[in-house]
């Protein structure tokens, strides 16, 4: 009989498939019987039909593994990802689950699920909360949540935002920040509890979290003192150019309210009522 001649697959890279080489192979195989043993990125192993591996449909070993985000040696705030662990199903579907080795120093390693490192939900082995309520009991408070939310904005880029603070080199002093050394209690010692209505705001919007550049801040004093919108092309905030009128507008948002200040001819009466906006409600000028 003539020998079936297939291509050979292996060392070739198919979604996180590596193809290791024929799986049992006998001179009849032909593309309907072949085999092909691969490995996944998570470590587990698979057997794939000649079909699978030509049409490239198969692309994990069943982990559930939709990106690279859960390779071991990934980040994600004190855990870092060391092997892939075992699924859990529920009624909905199933969620997928990894093994993790936290930086405070324990020698026990964390199973978690990978929603929960994503949403930021997890970030430790537990250490940050029992140390918490050992030492503050605070755990609870809105004020912990807020050193929290800081901590996963400026440390886990797979937390929602992080382009904005630590993928723009936005970091959190080695005071505050426990993988530093740092600690809640430090945070609290430095800023007090968060009063009502008001949240954490950095001073100068491009600093870094720290004593020196940190307030407790209303909303509308936060929403007034950042950085510039990117759709803004005039160079200054609350003022931009209405060409059906052909003149300049100036505003401002003061407490939820918009105030229009007027319409100029000429740009820098504009600025000028802008910044006189700016220094009779807030006090002070933005860049």
């Amino acid at each position: 009989m003539r020998k079936y001649k297939l291509k050979d697959y292996t060392n070739e890279k198919i979604g996180f498939l590596t193809i290791l080489g024929r799986n049992n192979p006998t001179e009849t195989d032909t593309a309907l019987t072949a085999q092909w043993n691969a490995v996944c990125d998570c470590g587990g192993t698979i057997i794939l039909e000649h079909k699978q591996v030509t049409g490239k449909k198969k692309i994990t070993c069943g982990c559930g593994m939709k990106s690279a985000d859960y390779l071991p040696g990934n980040s994600f705030g004190l855990l870092t990802i060391v092997s892939e662990g075992p699924k859990v199903k529920y009624d909905s579907g199933t969620v997928r689950q990894v093994w993790c080795k936290c930086s405070c120093g324990n020698p026990n390693l964390t199973l978690v699920r990978t929603n929960n490192l994503k949403s930021g939900n997890t970030t430790s082995c537990g250490c940050v909360g029992e140390e918490s309520r050992k030492t503050h009991g605070l755990s609870n408070t809105r004020t912990y949540q807020i050193h929290e939310g800081m901590l996963r904005r400026c440390n886990c880029p797979q937390q929602m935002g992080y382009e904005n603070y630590g993928g723009r080199g936005i970091k959190v002093c080695d005071h505050w920040n426990p993988k530093a050394g740092g600690s809640f209690e430090n945070f609290y010692e430095d800023m007090g509890p968060a009063p009502d209505g008001m949240s954490l705001d950095r001073i100068d919007y491009n600093g870094d979290y720290c004593k020196e550049n940190c307030r407790w801040a209303t909303n509308s004093v936060q929403g007034y003192n950042k950085r510039l919108d990117p759709n803004n092309t005039s160079g200054k905030s609350g003022v931009s150019f209405y060409t059906q009128q052909g003149k300049w507008s100036a505003e401002i948002h003061v407490n939820n309210e918009h105030i229009r200040l007027g319409m100029y001819a000429n740009f820098d009466d504009a600025v000028k009522a802008r910044e006189e906006a700016e220094l009779k409600y807030y006090g002070w000028n933005k860049e």
